[in-house]
C-alpha cells in the first residue's frame, strides 16, 4: 500500500506538471524562450553552454533511481528494463551529447535553475511511479511494453540522428577550410551580418520537418508513457514534452523561413509531417 502523504504528493506534483504544460505551450508561443539561438540578454548571469547543459540534464540520470530507491522499488525484470530505457536516453543526452556538440551557446543561470527543478520534480515522479506500479510478472511480454520500447528506440534514433547532422552541418559552415564549405549548396547556406553562417538541413526527417529532433523527442517520451503503462509520471511527462518542444519547432520554422525566405522548401512542416 502506498504511503498516504507521499502519494499526496505525487498527486499534487502530477497535477502540476499538467497545468505547467498548459501554461507553457502558450507562452512559448509568445515569447521566445532565452535558450539557443533565441538567448539574449537580461536574464542574469550566464555560464558556458556545455557545463549548463551537462548540469541540468545529468539530474534525471541519478535522481530517478534515487527517487525509486527511496520509495522501495523492487528491482525486477521490467522495473530494469523500464530504468534501462530511461538511463539509455540520459546517459547519451546529459553526458555524450553536450562532449560531441561542436559548440553550445552559454546559458543563463535562471534557465539552468528552471531545467534542474523540472528535472527533480519530473525524476520524483517517474521513480515513485516505477517504486509502486505493481506489474505482473510477463510484463515485459506484452503488446503494451513492445509496443512502447519500439516507439521509444525509433523516436530516440530519429532525435540522435537529426542532432547529428546538424553538428556535421555547423562543423562544415565554421572550418576555415573552403573545401568544407564547398560541400554545401550555396542556395541552402546564408551569412548573417554577424557573420553567422547558417545552413538548410536536407537530410533524413528534414526533408520534411523543420524539426525532426524534436519530433523524435516527443515520439520517445510517448514510447516511454506507453511502455509504463498506464501511469500518470509517464503521460504527464509526453505530454509536458509536446507542450514545450511544439512552440519552440513553430518558433524555429518560422525562423528559418524568415531567415532563407523563398529558399526555404515551402511543403516542409515546423515539427509532425504532413500535419504540422
Amino acid at each position: 500500500m502506498h504511503d498516504l502523504p507521499t502519494h499526496a504528493t505525487y498527486n499534487t506534483v502530477l497535477s502540476g506538471i499538467f497545468v505547467a504544460g498548459v501554461v507553457t505551450f502558450p507562452a512559448l508561443l509568445w515569447f521566445d524562450a532565452p535558450f539557443g539561438r533565441f538567448s539574449r540578454k537580461g536574464w542574469g548571469p550566464k555560464i558556458p553552454g556545455k557545463l549548463a547543459w551537462m548540469i541540468f540534464e545529468t539530474v534525471p540520470v541519478w535522481a530517478v533511481p534515487y527517487f525509486a530507491l527511496k520509495y522501495g522499488v523492487r528491482w525486477n525484470r521490467t522495473t530494469v528494463a523500464l530504468l534501462g530505457l530511461w538511463e539509455t536516453h540520459y546517459i547519451h543526452r546529459g553526458i555524450i551529447f553536450p562532449f560531441l556538440a561542436p559548440s553550445k551557446a552559454a546559458s543563463n543561470i535562471p534557465i539552468i535553475l528552471s531545467g534542474i527543478t523540472y528535472n527533480l520534480f519530473n525524476a520524483f515522479l517517474q521513480g515513485y511511479s516505477l517504486a509502486t506500479t505493481p506489474y505482473p510478472p510477463l510484463y515485459l511480454t506484452t503488446p503494451t511494453f513492445l509496443l512502447g520500447t519500439l516507439l521509444f528506440f525509433t523516436g530516440l534514433s530519429i532525435n540522435i540522428y537529426s542532432d547529428y547532422h546538424l553538428f556535421h552541418l555547423r562543423r562544415l559552415v565554421s572550418s576555415p577550410s573552403t573545401s568544407s564549405k564547398e560541400k554545401i549548396n550555396e542556395n541552402d547556406m546564408i551569412t548573417t551580418g554577424e557573420g553567422h553562417h547558417y545552413v538548410i538541413p536536407k537530410q533524413g526527417l528534414f526533408k520534411s520537418v523543420s524539426c525532426p529532433n524534436y519530433f523524435g523527442e516527443i515520439l520517445e517520451w510517448i514510447g516511454w508513457a506507453v511502455a509504463c503503462g498506464a501511469t500518470g509520471a509517464g503521460w504527464s511527462f509526453a505530454f509536458y514534452t509536446v507542450a514545450n518542444l511544439m512552440p519552440r519547432a513553430i518558433k524555429t520554422h518560422r525562423w528559418y523561413q524568415s531567415t532563407f525566405g523563398d529558399r526555404y522548401p515551402k511543403d516542409r512542416k515546423a515539427l509532425f509531417p504532413g500535419v504540422i
